[in-house]
């Protein structure tokens, strides 16, 4: 564990120290967790880096994948020096072109869409603002080096032996200073380039490395593997037509008839089925293949083997499909996962030992929606580890899959209100009834001993917090075969393979 370890040092004793202990990791083959603020430390020696702000994970991943691939502006911002260019600007799609613009300039450049094929199109509208991000050596002082071109204001120039920066503006008439300005630019220059403050200059953009981030969430909004595809589709007849198929809807999803927005996610894709689709490419992305395929002009993407024969078309698992109409999700998807409170429970077990002797052993259960289960040993010491001590009064989440569950008795009681039939799958829509927690205020009524001390301290002691419990519904969904007619079963989770969480911080422990 090391924390910080060469903050006091000079620059070239940190240069030092970095490869001796790059080659101490190396020598002695452990994992090292080193805690640093400077990102060169990190980038230079970290084989995984973990970026955080404000006490929460915002990614991890490889230090390329970090610099090439950020999942929001706070990581595009905080790797790399200086920093990624920013500016607010529109993206306005055109058959397959994509008109870039950056607001308060006159930068308006035309791209081929295959650059913003994983963008979420709703950004592609021409009027919601994003974030756009360059870095500073995807821009040239050289006009004629990338085809997308622009003008700025050279505010100063540094050279630094080895290359050069240029600081300008893409606002010829902006009076702001290059730190407070929306529409600076830095630039990567050769050596030895030299420009006057105020002087006017040609440049040009690689725009196939532009980053896109949503302004208020300031998340990427073209991920490396894209969440899902969004598209029309139209519903006549019990009949879904979209890509140019039409596909038989299953008894589960039956909206009117009429033209839909659906949400299909990448992971109800698969290669397939009567789709017909045109193959574009490949692409490795820590350890899955995303294959990127074109119908009808329109990039789609799927998961599959990297050998998988695309040309057999592709396939919708309709049951993760939302079907959307005038802002109102018409069909919702199946939940992928159910969620329960409960919390851990530890206890003395007599068990007999060697020799015949009793001994207490330590076990532990998990509670879940008052019933009790088995909770391996595994399971058990990673919820404590992520949680410490206090995870014994701490309110669980816990989460399991439609298919992690099997009926019998003694599981947790459950009403069969539907069955969803989506063709080769049927599922039972249960409601569980739960105690929830419901903070209720009062008004204290202080003894006469401390009448004047409640009466001093009244904004304190006005009223108190107590906390009652009342039953609610909640909707649980199962898994189950062809066969099954059940209304009023016990359901029982796999605990080791649901997901425990912490509720109020929502930090998943296993």
């Amino acid at each position: 564990l090391l924390d910080e370890p060469l903050s006091n040092l000079d620059a070239k004793l940190r240069t030092q120290m970095r490869s001796e202990i790059s080659k101490l990791h190396s020598k002695i083959q452990t994992t090292f967790i080193y805690v640093t603020h400077d990102q060169v430390e990190a980038m230079t020696m970290g084989t995984r880096i973990v970026v955080m702000k404000d006490g929460f994970v915002q990614q991890i991943d490889t230090p390329r994948n970090l610099y090439s691939y950020p999942v929001n502006k706070f990581v595009a911002g905080f790797i790399g020096t200086p920093q990624m260019n920013f500016y607010a600007g529109k993206l306005k799609a055109d058959g397959d072109k994509v008109r870039v613009t950056f607001d308060n300039t006159d930068v308006d450049m035309v791209a081929p869409y295959e650059y913003f094929a994983k963008a979420d199109i709703r950004y592609l509208d021409g009027e919601k603002p994003v974030t756009l991000g360059i870095r500073l050596e995807h821009v040239s002082v050289d006009p004629e080096q990338y085809p997308y071109k622009a003008k700025c204001r050279v505010s100063y120039t540094e050279d630094l032996g080895i290359d050069g920066q240029v600081y300008a503006d893409f606002n010829i008439n902006s009076e702001d200073t290059v730190t407070e300005s929306a529409t600076k630019i830095i630039i990567k220059a050769p050596a030895g380039v030299f420009y006057r403050a105020g002087e006017i200059i040609d440049i040009s953009m690689d725009l196939s490395k532009l980053h896109i981030f949503d302004t208020e969430t300031e998340k990427t909004i073209a991920p490396r593997i894209p969440l899902e595809t969004i598209t029309t589709g139209k519903v006549k007849g019990g009949k879904l037509s979209v890509f140019g198929a039409n596909i038989g809807l299953p008894s589960a999803i039956q909206p009117e008839d009429g033209e839909y927005e659906l949400h299909i996610p990448t992971s109800a894709i698969s290669v397939g089925g009567e789709i017909k689709a045109q193959f574009v490419k490949n692409e490795e992305i820590n350890g899955q293949n995303l294959v990127q395929l074109n119908i009808n002009g329109r990039a789609v993407f799927a998961l599959a083997a990297s050998d998988a024969d695309v040309n057999s078309g592709l396939s919708l698992d309709l049951k993760q499909v939302a079907f959307i109409k005038d802002g109102e999700e018409v069909v919702k998807p199946l939940p992928n996962e159910n969620e329960l409170e409960g919390k851990i429970v530890k206890s003395k077990k007599q068990t007999e030992g060697e020799n015949g002797k009793k001994v207490n052993e330590i076990v532990f259960n998990l509670e879940v929606a008052g019933k009790s289960f088995d909770c391996p040993y595994d399971v058990a010491e990673k919820i404590i580890n992520g949680g410490g001590l206090k995870i014994f009064k701490t309110a669980l989440g816990v989460r399991f899959a439609p298919d992690g569950v099997t009926l019998g008795e003694g599981g947790i009681p459950a009403h069969v209100e539907r069955i969803l039939d989506y063709g080769k799958e049927k599922f039972a829509e249960c409601s569980v009834t739960v105690m929830q927690p419901v903070p209720v205020e009062e008004k204290p009524v202080p003894t006469k001993k401390f009448a004047k001390f409640a009466y001093n301290f009244k904004e304190k002691f006005t009223k108190l917090k107590k906390t009652v419990y009342e039953p609610v519904e909640k909707k649980v969904y199962i898994a189950v075969d062809n066969s099954f007619n059940g209304r009023d079963i016990d359901i029982i989770p796999d605990i080791s393979k649901c997901g425990v969480f912490e509720i109020e911080q929502d930090i998943r422990l296993v």
